[in-house]
């Protein structure tokens, strides 16, 4: 964008993004399943917006990731519930796995209803509130300075894009092969955000490689998390004493730790065409790859 592209509003990405999170605020903080996950997107991307466009956002992104983290942790409980359901349907067993997956889902549901309480605060409508109002000012004040300003927002995007590919590479060659989970999640993580800076580009043709590992990630991750509530249910004192419970709940956790090992295999086999996109992206900005050990 050149200086004359620019007038006295804020960046279409920027305004775009703020008004798919702002209808969806108040249905999701009201606890609707799909809401929940819709608002917890579209902060996630506006988050990205304002990280490019403004340069003064510190209000306003520590609004919307109070809101986000919130939103957050409901959606991955849900979720949970979900993987569970769906493991339920997908094993057959001798072996009473309704029983474990009727445990596990009992302790889910008890944590769910200790976070909805837990981030009563961060989905009040005084801070639905609080988050309109800022980026309201926000956006208003953002119009008059990008008409003053001398550095084309393309530049900012671009180096946004520059250093989110920079930390995907990073960690995707730090985790290799292996199965090590926090490095996982760090992939993960690094692929969202570059692919919420690329949709501001406009770069259509990478999306697709980014969105497919992003989901191969994101169900080991929900999967990990099941997996983490089986564990803590073998644990409590009440399914230790029953031999039943014992054994339904380890079939159940065999079976997840299965699909774990199976979605780490099908990140892996995306693993080169994840790279080869990252390398391409570059190739947007005009900057070359940087010299890489290979793992």
């Amino acid at each position: 964008m050149t200086s004359g592209d620019r007038g006295e509003t804020p960046p279409n990405g920027l305004l775009e993004r703020w008004r798919a999170l702002e209808p969806t605020m108040a249905r999701a903080c009201a606890g609707e399943g799909l809401a929940i996950h819709d608002a917890r997107v579209a902060s996630r991307r506006l988050r990205e917006a304002l990280a490019v466009y403004a340069r003064h956002h510190d209000e306003q992104t520590r609004l919307v990731r109070r809101l986000s983290r919130a939103l957050g942790r409901l959606r991955e409980l849900d979720v949970t519930l979900e993987r569970l359901s769906e493991s339920t349907q997908a094993m057959d067993s001798t072996v009473d796995v309704a029983l474990a997956v009727r445990l596990v889902r009992r302790k889910v549901q008890k944590q769910r209803d200790r976070v909805r309480a837990a981030t009563k605060n961060a989905l009040s409508i005084s801070s639905q509130r609080a988050i309109r109002a800022s980026m309201g000012a926000l956006l208003e004040r953002l119009g008059a300075e990008l008409a003053w300003s001398d550095e084309p927002l393309a530049e900012r995007l671009e180096a946004k894009l520059l250093a989110r590919t920079k930390t995907l590479e990073s960690s995707v060659r730090r985790v290799g092969r292996r199965y090590h989970s926090a490095r996982l999640h760090r992939v993960r993580i690094a692929v969202k955000k570059l692919r919420y800076a690329l949709e501001l580009r406009g770069e259509s043709a990478l999306l697709g490689t980014f969105k497919r590992a992003q989901d191969d990630l994101g169900r080991l991750h929900d999967l990990e998390v099941l997996l983490e509530f089986v564990a803590r249910t073998e644990s409590s004192p009440k399914s230790a004493r029953r031999p039943r419970s014992r054994e339904a709940l380890a079939v159940l956790r065999r079976h997840l730790e299965s699909e774990c090992a199976r979605q780490h295999a099908r990140y892996l086999g995306r693993r080169s065409a994840l790279m080869a996109a990252c390398a391409s992206v570059r190739d947007l900005v005009g900057q070359a790859p940087s010299p890489a050990r290979t793992s």
